[in-house]
């Protein structure tokens, strides 16, 4: 005979519902970045350098300022472009 007590395990009402929820919300999120291309990070930093300098109307020291770099680094950027 065993002299362990066993306790009782309390049911969570509506804990079955939840992690049926959880798996369907992880599922969907699952499918949609799936569906979701990967983009380079080169082709990133590309995007958002040319859409800074664009916001700046083309003030590259501005441009520069905004994204923490310097002037030459941001012309070395724009090169690659």
């Amino acid at each position: 005979m065993s002299t362990e007590k066993k306790v009782p395990q309390r049911q969570c009402i509506g804990c079955g519902e939840m992690k049926n929820k959880r798996e369907l919300i992880r599922v969907l999120k699952d499918a949609i970045d799936a569906g979701r291309k990967v983009v380079p990070l080169e082709q990133v930093e590309a995007e958002h350098v040319s859409k800074v300098v664009e916001r700046c109307h083309g003030n590259i020291s501005r441009a520069a300022e905004l994204l923490g770099i310097t002037r030459q680094t941001l012309y070395a950027k724009m090169k690659k472009l």
